[in-house]
């Protein structure tokens, strides 16, 4: 009966405040997510509409400034410069 009620005990102790490998898993989903929202403030700040041309330009130095790696800020400077005007006007206006 011991040995039932300190399993249900550690069991409802573990699931209240976690175990450590839960908790590291938590906090590496935390970051994992305040990093991709990072990258996304960067790539978005990096990016420029032009209205009357419905274009989008990227300034590639401003990105990399931001934390967002060369290979990147290039990748995504030949997408969005890449679009037709229609299509970079649908992305404007999502």
């Amino acid at each position: 009966m011991s040995i039932v009620f300190a399993l249900v005990l550690a069991i409802g102790f573990a699931s209240v405040f976690g175990t450590p490998p839960a908790q590291a898993a938590q906090q590496d989903k935390y970051q994992d997510k305040r990093e991709a929202e990072r990258l996304a403030i960067a790539l978005y700040e990096a990016s420029n509409y032009d209205i009357e041309n419905a274009r989008y330009s990227f300034d590639v130095d401003k990105a990399i400034a931001a934390g967002v790696t060369l290979s990147d800020a290039v990748q995504m400077k030949n997408y969005l410069e890449s679009l037709s005007p229609a299509q970079a006007k649908d992305i404007h206006d999502q």
